[in-house]
């Protein structure tokens, strides 16, 4: 690529408490072979030494934006968003690596293919607590009506972001998904199939602690729009509450209970009102249970 040819990029890395695996995801980022990218870090009001660990950078590429109230991840992607100048942008997390050359390869695609808004790449998961690793490829061709298949590797034009706008805070979890799927309804995306990106897997992630909701959340992301019917949906929530159940405490189902509805709800009302129906009969149908067992 020559001089001519090489835009800014933008990596927005949004952080919550994020501290322990912070420095790696920032190295990495400054370790790209693509030097002409800035690195927007949207510190979400962490009480942590997340701050220290940012301001002991000197790098001129890094810009640091702190939320005095901590506003959750769509939001920090947001404010990533809006304060972004590249014409091209991806963001990551405070967990997970690029490899050295996965700016550059994907920036490559992008510029050398016109047609494609959208660029997403294989990436490894690192077990983090084990140190064991696995290949995840994606698919060329995406099916977006069956499940997230973009994956954590990617970088979009800036005319995919004017085109699909900001991440919508209602669809926490899933936020990125949802994403997506607006980008890809407008947009060409493509396949880079190399491993160019280091997936963080531990207990303590987003994923690790919400990956019930996310199960379900995904479900009623595919029942807004227009990918599974009514009956389908019903069938998967009922489900999901019923092993939920099965498999916590009262009080550990209970809270998971309480953020299902609220987060549904907040999606749609109706919806809520569907899951707080199920969350009755199957505590109905579990307390028959126990009073035929006595």
């Amino acid at each position: 690529m020559n001089d001519l040819q090489r835009p800014k990029v933008s990596i927005i890395l949004p952080t919550y408490n994020g501290s322990r695996y912070l420095r790696q995801s920032i190295d990495s980022c400054l370790k790209q072979t693509y030097r002409d990218f800035e690195l927007i870090i949207v510190d979400d009001a962490s009480t942590d030494n997340t701050a220290s660990i940012i301001n002991s950078y000197k790098d001129e590429r890094i810009r640091y934006i702190r939320h005095k109230k901590n506003k959750r991840l769509p939001r920090a992607l947001n404010t990533g968003l809006a304060n972004a100048r590249g014409e091209y942008i991806t963001w990551t997390s405070d967990d997970n690596q690029f490899l050295p050359e996965g700016i550059a390869e994907m920036l490559e695609l992008l510029v050398y293919h016109k047609e494609a808004d959208l660029v997403y790449a294989d990436y490894q998961a690192l077990y983090l607590e084990t140190g064991e690793q696995e290949l995840r490829k994606m698919p060329d061709t995406l099916d977006l009506k069956k499940e997230n298949q973009v994956g954590a590797c990617f970088l979009f034009t800036r005319k995919a972001f004017r085109g699909a706008g900001y991440y919508d805070p209602k669809y926490e979890l899933v936020e990125d998904y949802e994403y997506w799927i607006r980008i890809c309804s407008r947009f060409k995306a493509v396949h880079y199939p190399k491993s160019l990106y280091i997936y963080g897997e531990h207990k303590k992630s987003l994923k690790g602690t919400s990956l019930d909701a996310i199960v379900l959340y995904d479900r009623v992301l595919r029942y807004e729009y227009g990918f599974i019917q009514l009956n389908e949906l019903i069938k998967e929530m009922s489900l999901y509450l019923r092993e939920a159940r099965a498999n916590r405490t009262l009080k550990e189902s209970l809270a998971i209970y309480h953020k299902t509805m609220f987060r549904v709800s907040r999606i749609s009302v109706f919806l809520g009102l569907i899951c707080l129906y199920l969350l009755i009969f199957h505590a109905l149908r579990k307390g028959i249970k126990h009073a035929a067992v006595r």
